[in-house]
């Protein structure tokens, strides 16, 4: 999304990044959603960077945004995840090098780089996604003693960043590692830095698998990857 694609254009700006030039793709229908126009504009402001706009369901508009680009580096969120498969379909037309996050079978060279959750999104909702502020009653997925990965966005740029021109790292698939905790681990500490108590409510994975089926939008997909807690 905006912000991962902000981050990584943070970290290409770094005078000692060996990229000159980035080109940050954007949905058509962001330049004039006037909810992203800040988004869109703090991205605008970074040194080296321009914006392009394309259609992410259209194969021909991604092709033509991507001309003269090396690198394709895919930050979309969850949301846009349907629009990998024109993406890759439209570097490979394009001539493009190297993706992120790309389809082994797409047959261009590729740099897969796996991510926990960021902190930004998964603790600070204490692994409630579909949840702005933390409420009173915070769901917690099995016994919530499953271990996790978790990482900030600007670190998975700076990452990102760098293996996406290292030839030692052309096809293969990476693993970013910083904080590993349990879901009542995050909670715990979240409720020593501020002072407050949740109510704690423990979902199995069966429960979560039916809660999945009935949900949509951002909370069927929270309901999807609880599952596997």
């Amino acid at each position: 999304g905006l912000v991962l694609t902000r981050a990584f254009a943070n970290a290409v700006a770094d005078p000692n990044s060996p990229i000159t030039k980035v080109y940050a793709l954007v949905q058509t229908s962001s330049l004039t959603n006037p909810d992203k126009a800040a988004a869109v504009q703090a991205i605008r402001d970074i040194p080296n960077v321009e914006i392009r706009a394309a259609k992410y369901d259209d194969p021909k508009s991604l092709t033509e945004a991507l001309q003269g680009v090396d690198i394709v580096v895919s930050a979309l969120s969850w949301q846009g995840l349907p629009a990998q498969f024109p993406l890759i379909e439209a570097a490979k037309n394009a001539g493009k090098i190297q993706a992120h996050d790309a389809l082994y079978a797409s047959g261009l060279n590729y740099t897969i780089v796996n991510t926990g959750g960021f902190y930004q999104h998964w603790v600070t909702r204490l692994g409630n996604l579909g949840m702005g502020e933390v409420g009173p009653v915070v769901i917690v997925y099995g016994e919530g003693k499953q271990p996790a990965n978790f990482v900030d966005i600007a670190d998975v740029a700076s990452y990102v960043a760098r293996a996406v021109v290292d030839p030692r790292l052309e096809n293969k698939k990476l693993w970013t590692d910083n904080k590993v905790a349990t879901q009542l681990e995050i909670i715990e500490i979240w409720e020593k830095v501020t002072g407050r108590q949740v109510q704690k409510k423990f979902v199995s994975k069966e429960e979560a698998g039916k809660e999945e089926e009935k949900a949509e939008g951002m909370e069927k997909f929270m309901w999807r990857v609880s599952i596997d807690f």
